[in-house]
């Protein structure tokens, strides 16, 4: 059982890792006019009005996902911090949802909970069931 454990906290680390590294450093970092085309391509609340917003969750997002892979590498930074990176991420998934679901948007709020969920997992997994150091 500790075992099985071990190994769907490893799979949930890093997907959510990935996902979040990815949506991150899209949302954060790439040109205006790019994300712009994506409006079309499954995020229809990305309007020239909510690019800084997109902008503030994608660097939120990517310095999230920073936090859940450096701790695994760099021995000096604390392990907790893939917890708490865990924590704020499922925090930026609620209010994402929270976003989506005013706007009608359920697809949208629908995927923020599955992730957010991804993200809870790791998050009590690496601070109270299995943390990464002791």
């Amino acid at each position: 059982m500790e075992e099985t454990m071990k190994i769907a906290l490893w799979i949930a680390h890093i997907l959510i890792g990935l996902i979040f590294l990815m949506a991150g450093s899209f949302k954060g970092f790439a040109p205006e006019a790019q994300l712009l085309e994506q409006a079309a391509n499954g995020m229809p609340w990305l309007t020239k009005d909510t690019v800084l917003l997109a902008r503030i969750a994608g660097v939120s997002e990517f310095i999230g996902a920073l936090g859940l892979f450096l701790p695994i590498f760099i021995h000096k930074l604390p392990a907790k911090l893939i917890g708490f990176a865990a924590v704020g991420l499922s925090t930026v998934m609620v209010c994402a949802m929270i976003f989506h679901i005013t706007r009608g948007e359920m697809d949208g709020a629908v995927a923020n909970v599955v992730i957010g969920s991804i993200a809870g997992f790791v998050a009590w997994g690496r601070l109270v069931r299995l943390p990464l150091r002791a």
